[in-house]
């Protein structure tokens, strides 16, 4: 560690709508060596939680996604936050460093946000919940409405779409899988437990894949989704992840009733709307 006046700070903490992120802005290029190199891991910051009635599962971010100056944690709670819960990033010490080799303070200013409330208590945050006042215990979907559409989660990483026995479980993580490949009546999951390591491929291998709701939102490790020239037919809401890469997609949103469609950003192939009324949650970029 070299001592110094150090440059680099943070700017500013932001807790995604979905409650599974926490960005983070430095105000220049920081490194996880002395010299000037080295991109930060996920050890390199300390996660806290005050107030509220949520508890965080780990102080150690999930997942880690870089865009410039910009750090996007991951991270897993239990409870239903009431949004008075704050979380904070504290950094690793001696962990961080900035361009001359000075180590960035532990405590830092503009480091916190709050949690998005989840006021009926349906596991959807309240600015992503277009059901609000859901019945408890009812079934729901990513939405947050009530939905008694059979789940479809992917587990074991990289994998062909109609590979179900190996790929489509029951559960998040789960080790049951389901008889066939979902169809266009029922709800699909990527998440935290989908991929184990980068850079992990779902490929679409046939030609009549569709679902009705389908959401990336919570995957971790910076997964590859490759349309592979087919076209997935979504019926409902598509939600996607900013540190996923999607390519060679060909996404038709085909359904009849109001659906959400949010492409974190993320520049699409080739997108058609057919019939739904449709609420864009991000920019749309086409190219």
């Amino acid at each position: 560690m070299r001592l110094g006046t150090v440059s680099a700070s943070l700017s500013q903490a932001e807790v995604s709508t979905d409650n599974l992120v926490i960005t983070i802005t430095f105000s220049e290029q920081v490194y996880n060596t002395i010299n000037g190199s080295g991109n930060l891991e996920v050890s390199d910051f300390i996660l806290e939680l005050s107030g509220g009635t949520a508890t965080l599962s780990s102080t150690t971010p999930i997942s880690i996604f870089q865009s410039g100056f910009k750090y996007s944690l991951g991270f897993e709670f239990n409870g239903i936050p009431d949004g008075n819960e704050l979380i904070n990033v504290k950094l690793a010490q001696n962990s961080i460093f900035d361009i001359q080799g000075v180590a960035l303070p532990q405590v830092q200013s503009n480091s916190s946000d709050n949690l998005n409330a989840d006021d009926d208590s349906d596991g959807v945050a309240n600015p992503i919940d277009l059901c609000s006042g859901t019945t408890a215990g009812v079934s729901v979907n990513m939405n947050g409405c009530e939905d008694s559409a059979t789940k479809f989660y992917w587990v074991g990483g990289t994998g062909n779409w109609s590979d179900f026995s190996n790929h489509w479980a029951n559960s998040s993580g789960g080790s049951t899988f389901h008889s066939r490949a979902p169809n266009s009546g029922e709800n699909l999951y990527f998440d935290q437990n989908s991929f184990s390591a980068s850079d992990q491929v779902v490929t679409i291998d046939i030609d009549n894949a569709a679902c009705k709701n389908i959401s990336w939102s919570g995957v971790t490790n910076n997964p590859k989704f490759d349309y592979n020239y087919k076209q997935l037919k979504v019926y409902g809401s598509f939600l996607l992840n900013e540190n996923m890469i999607m390519y060679r997609d060909n996404t038709n949103l085909i359904g009849t009733a109001s659906v959400t469609f949010d492409s974190k950003g993320k520049q699409l192939q080739a997108l058609r709307i057919n019939g739904p009324s449709v609420s864009l949650s991000s920019p749309l970029t086409l190219y």
